[in-house]
């Protein structure tokens, strides 16, 4: 929640398109380095203090960019966490940053009362994907389902790469 009250206010202050493409290369290196079978060691090596630079990082580039979901999923991914683990733990973090984000907004006064009812439709809409997720995790072969997650962080990559070049 710090790091995403903190990339919201770096994102009033400056141009996200930077860090949207950023966050397209880190994810397509890491893409690459998990085809080439390498891991992401620092953290099994240092598993508190990473989860700590890590998490905050990853609330920077979500309040620049609206997209933590990779980062999340990066980590995830190399703590081999289960799929329920990593779908909760995704909408919970996307949850509160928007709530954070929402707050940053206010407080900076950038939010018009339009951008405030979006926002607020979009915390229902989180809240409701977060319980049809944990609905929907059993039904789903692990395997498959981190397939899903790295064509989905492809995906994302190249969606980010277009929106900065476009």
């Amino acid at each position: 929640m710090l790091g995403s009250a903190i990339g919201t206010q770096l994102l009033i202050m400056s141009n996200s398109e930077l860090f949207k493409l950023l966050l397209a290369f880190i994810i397509l290196i890491y893409l690459f380095v998990n085809k080439v079978d390498m891991s992401i060691s620092i953290f099994k090596t240092y598993p508190k203090s990473s989860f700590v630079v890590y998490s905050l990082f990853t609330g920077v580039v979500g309040g620049l960019t609206n997209v933590m979901g990779p980062l999340l999923m990066i980590y995830g991914i190399e703590l081999k966490y289960s799929k329920a683990e990593l779908i909760q733990a995704m909408n919970i973090s996307f949850l509160f940053g928007k709530i954070i984000q929402i707050v940053v907004f206010l407080i900076n006064g950038s939010f018009t009362s339009e951008h405030l009812s979006f926002s607020f439709m979009a915390i229902f809409i989180i809240s409701f994907s977060l319980y049809l997720g944990i609905k929907l995790k059993k039904r789903m072969d692990t395997k498959v389902y981190l397939k899903v997650i790295r064509a989905v962080l492809f995906i994302i990559s190249l969606i980010l790469i277009a929106q900065v070049i476009i």
